[in-house]
Formats: C-alpha cells, structure tokens, sequence
C-alpha cells in the first residue's frame, strides 16, 4: 500500500495508479478511503473505476448504516 501511495503523490493525476491505490485499500478494508481513490481514477479516465465504486458503495453503505445509531427520534 505504502509503494501505490507514494506513486500516487508523485503522480496525483495518473488514474492508474489511482485505481491501483484504491484496489489495495479495498482488498485491506479501507472502504471510504478506497472510494475517494476510486472517484479520484474515474476522473482521470479510467472508466472501469465506476464499476468498483458501485461495488465498494454496495458494501459500504450497509456497514455504515449497521454501525450508526438507528434511532429516529
């Protein structure tokens, strides 16, 4: 993760290495972290970007609503 994060601030608009990035901190649980970088790649042309983040956002969004507080008041 450390290499793609350095890659990624010595070429913050190369999408690829963005997409790489946000591949890796999917893999190790890092869901929000791994959808900026996600949205970041499609920015910068990589169109099968938007593929993983419909992913990410399909598991990421029940974890964030099983960990919030559900009460309606």
């Amino acid at each position: 993760m450390k290499t793609f994060s350095v890659a990624s601030s010595l070429a913050p608009e190369d999408g690829e290495i963005a997409f790489n990035l946000a591949a890796v901190l999917e893999a190790c649980g890092f869901l929000e972290e791994s959808l900026d970088q996600y949205k970041k790649s499609k920015e910068f042309g990589v169109d099968r970007a938007a593929m993983h983040m419909r992913n990410v956002s399909a598991y990421h969004l029940p974890l964030i609503c099983a960990t919030s507080d559900s009460k309606v008041l």
